[in-house]
């Protein structure tokens, strides 16, 4: 398999190696190297998403962010070390009793004579389960922070025991990040001014995502979704692990006509986390409020909250009950001096009413006005109601796009 090399350490602190090989000969670890064709950061590759899918049997043949290797540059010292050089995974393999509970040996990644290394190095590929969970016997990926590694160790002088060990670290985070609390809705024109309270630790915690859907389980607006900053197993692999989903109410009113007070069941776009139906975002972990703007209508809507770390972990929760805006301002962001077709008339008016001309010609004149006032306000419904039909037929379109 062709590998791309990503020049990135992960991990806090730099590789540890106990003595040389004989003839002084030593092992190194290089750079990260990721699958040619992957296209998630390093900083998010070991999570929760990852290592679902890396599970044996978890995903198709077209996946192939299933594993990782760390370049393995050998020093040669006076003489060659024709000795088997073993990948392990986990923490502390260095000791036995931790490597007997915490770490097991990648068979397929071991290097049958490391003093073959070329100068250029080696990468043998791990997969990303078993750097995840190196307990002997794990059979599914706990949701934690895990202090891993990969560690090359060899039996230098032959006698059967090992007495060659470097390893690497690497920090992995299969774990999400709390949610806030005490959530409130406020509705504005075509809008929702969503609020609510900080968990008492950040330090998890990376940004905040909304996803909005119709009370029938279509997108809610027509504007292109934000990027998605989590990853899950489903979006990734196709793996049906899907993000647990809590249920949190928000303290909201109802607009007059409507009924937002409904129990709710997440449809399937929220309930798989579909990143088409994301409809707001905020980059800032210590915000308490967003707005979700571009409503076609009053709604109501069902609402779902992400916090997300930054390996990419979301924690999910959806709000009821059901959320309703306010009909959208079609004359919101009118150039002309009032959306109302009557006030470019009251100069006019009040000119005729203050002219010193005979009381039968300022009659005539008001006359005249009120007929201009009643066409204009007669066009301005008109419009009105071929904008609110409009609004329904791309709303509509989107809603049979996205079946």
């Amino acid at each position: 398999m062709r590998l791309c090399v990503v020049v990135l350490l992960v991990g806090a602190r730099a590789a540890v190696a106990d003595p040389t090989l004989p003839g002084g000969a030593t092992i190194s670890f290089g750079s990260l190297v990721l699958p040619a064709g992957a296209t998630t950061p390093a900083a998010q590759y070991f999570n929760f998403a990852h290592c679902a899918c890396s599970q044996p049997g978890a995903a198709g043949p077209g996946y192939v962010e299933g594993g990782f290797a760390y370049q393995l540059l050998l020093t040669a010292g006076s003489m060659p070390v024709h000795r088997p050089l073993e990948i392990w995974v986990g923490a502390q393999c260095d000791q036995a009793a931790a490597r007997a509970s915490s770490c097991h040996q990648i068979a397929s990644a071991t290097i049958a004579d490391l003093s073959t290394i070329p100068a250029a190095g080696v990468a043998p590929s791990v997969p990303v389960y078993d750097l995840m969970e190196p307990e002997p016997g794990a059979s599914t990926c706990q949701l934690r922070a895990l202090a891993s590694g990969e560690w090359a160790i060899a039996d230098g002088n032959g006698d059967g025991t090992y007495d060659y060990f470097v390893g690497q670290p690497i920090a992995t985070d299969a774990q999400a990040p709390p949610l806030p609390t005490g959530f409130t809705a406020s509705p504005g024109a075509g809008s929702i001014e969503l609020s609510w309270t900080l968990p008492a630790d950040l330090s998890d915690v990376a940004q905040y995502q909304v996803l909005c859907a119709t009370l029938g389980g279509a997108r809610a607006t027509l504007t292109a979704p934000p990027a998605p900053a989590y990853t899950t197993a489903r979006n990734l692999c196709g793996e049906s692990q899907d993000v647990p989903l809590v249920p949190s109410h928000v303290d909201t009113p109802s607009p007059d006509g409507v009924d937002a007070n409904i129990d709710i069941t997440p449809p399937q776009g929220l309930a798989e986390l579909d990143p088409a139906f994301l409809c707001a975002s905020v980059a800032d972990p210590t915000a308490t409020s967003l707005r979700i703007s571009a409503l076609p209508s009053a709604g109501p809507y069902l609402v779902e909250f992400l916090a997300i770390d930054a390996a990419g972990n979301p924690a999910a929760t959806y709000l009821y009950p059901a959320i309703a805006a306010e009909p959208p301002d079609h004359h919101a962001g009118c150039t002309c001096a009032s959306s109302d077709p009557r006030a470019s008339l009251l100069p006019l008016a009040m000119l005729a009413l203050g002219l010193r001309l005979p009381f039968r010609t300022r009659l005539q004149r008001l006359f005249a006005l009120a007929l201009l006032l009643h066409e204009r306000v007669r066009r301005a419904r008109v419009l009105d109601r071929l904008l609110h039909a409009l609004q329904a037929v791309l709303f509509r379109l989107a809603a049979v796009l996205d079946e």
